[in-house]
């Protein structure tokens, strides 16, 4: 996925495409990240709104530091200090994070399921440990929690898919109340 598009943009859905794009960054390792093909290509495609249009690099002189993307770039901002959840559904922090969730559609019924899954299956991982706290002499049960441990512990790192939202179901002061699983 490139952040900024290769050979169009556009400011908003159903704008006209602005060609070219930044083609100079095709190949430019900053530009570049993964994304699932969805969002990609049916979300984003060459969306790659700005604060002030007029901004808008058109070659490789232009300087890409005069603009303002309204779209998150993950690798030099923290994206919770933009976007939080509530249970598996996206929130703005930030009117950056706004833009980023609805043009994005980052709360479309797919994510919100696949990551509903992932905040059960770590509610399903906390009752196992509490059951071990119930039972401190069951060695199998112990052996499960920690298990339980090391699964939320990588569910609720960077590298865990849903990261952000799994982080925020754990957390202490986050009340872990989830619709039943389907």
């Amino acid at each position: 996925e490139h952040y900024r598009p290769k050979s169009s943009s556009k400011q908003a859905s159903g704008e006209e495409q602005l060609k070219p794009g930044y083609f100079w960054l095709a190949y430019d390792w900053s530009n570049l990240f993964l994304s699932c093909s969805p969002c990609n290509s049916r979300q984003k495609g060459s969306l790659f709104p700005l604060a002030d249009p007029a901004t808008r690099a058109r070659s490789h002189n232009d300087n890409l530091d005069a603009e303002e993307p309204l779209f998150l770039k993950p690798d030099v901002e923290d994206p919770e200090a933009h976007i939080g959840f509530r249970a598996e559904v996206a929130f703005a922090r930030t009117d950056r994070g706004g833009e980023t969730i609805n043009s994005l559609s980052l709360n479309r019924d797919v994510l919100c399921e696949e990551r509903l899954q992932r905040l059960h299956e770590i509610q399903r991982l906390r009752e196992v440990i509490g059951l071990s706290q119930s039972r401190p002499g069951d060695n199998e049960l112990g052996q499960l929690a920690e298990r339980a441990r090391k699964r939320i512990s990588l569910a609720t790192s960077n590298e865990g898919e849903y990261a952000a939202c799994n982080r925020c179901a754990h957390s202490d002061d986050f009340a872990f109340v989830l619709p039943p699983a389907r």
